[in-house]
């Protein structure tokens, strides 16, 4: 049995190398990176699916742009992503649909970024990693179904994970930095 075992830990240690933490920081934001241009790519491909949903984010979002605050909140009641969408419109002169399709893009790629982020801080290596972002990268639903919506969910997928990974970080570290971002978020 000792020789079983050890036999599985050498082979172990041969497909699995340490890795240093930059290593891993700089897997993390390729992987960032190829999601916001994943990301990208499926919105152009599908200019972005516009459902009953994103028609009320984007009525609100242009009152929201003209100043109308009051009536945008009456148009939808949860006003964060609509406001998000006219804050970038009126940065960029996008228009309102282009304007959530980049917040879909940086939102997805937060989520990857936070996703991985959570593989390594349970103890996942660089193949552990890899593996977890391939299958987030390559899942149909997400990326081929949901993606393409303009919906406020990819915001709420990026920033509840970011959340349990400060959370995390909180529980394991006890850092009120950590506690602290753990709420914001």
């Amino acid at each position: 049995m000792q020789k079983i075992k050890h036999l599985i830990l050498s082979c172990q240690n041969y497909l699995v190398k340490k890795t240093s933490s930059a290593s891993e920081n700089r897997l993390l934001a390729i992987f960032a990176c190829l999601a916001f241009l994943i990301a990208l790519w499926v919105l152009h491909i599908h200019q972005g699916l516009i459902n009953s949903d994103s028609v009320y984010y984007f009525e609100s979002a242009r009152l929201f742009s003209i100043g109308e605050w009051g009536k945008g909140v009456a148009v939808f009641g949860w006003p964060l992503y609509s406001a998000l969408i006219a804050v970038l419109h009126s940065l960029t002169g996008l228009s309102f649909e282009s304007a959530a399709q980049w917040l879909t893009a940086i939102f997805f790629a937060i989520t990857t970024f936070s996703f991985i982020t959570l593989i390594r801080l349970a103890g996942g290596n660089k193949t552990t990693i890899i593996c977890g972002a391939s299958l987030l990268l390559s899942s149909t639903y997400i990326v081929g179904s949901v993606l393409p919506m303009l919906l406020r969910d990819q915001g709420f997928w990026a920033f509840f994970l970011t959340s349990l990974v400060f959370f995390i970080k909180f529980y394991r570290d006890g850092k009120l930095k950590d506690a602290l971002l753990w709420q914001v978020f």
